[in-house]
């Protein structure tokens, strides 16, 4: 997965397209985005917030269209 990939969250049928990978906030310093399980910062639609819950791996996470 990368930015700009249109996916799709098979659990609830949320649509949306990565725009980024999720940073971290530990004691109140931010970390990189985890390499082994990055968490994808996606819009929704229907607009919403930027979700960050969704792992880059999850297996419910579907790839519809491929950012080129």
């Amino acid at each position: 997965m990368k930015v700009g990939d249109l996916v799709r969250w098979r659990q609830d049928n949320d649509i949306g397209i990565i725009v980024g990978w999720a940073r971290e906030v530990v004691d109140g310093v931010e970390y990189e985005a985890d390499d082994d399980n990055p968490k994808i910062q996606w819009f929704l639609y229907p607009p919403n917030d930027i979700d960050t819950s969704i792992p880059g791996d999850d297996p419910d996470l579907e790839l519809l269209n491929e950012n080129r």
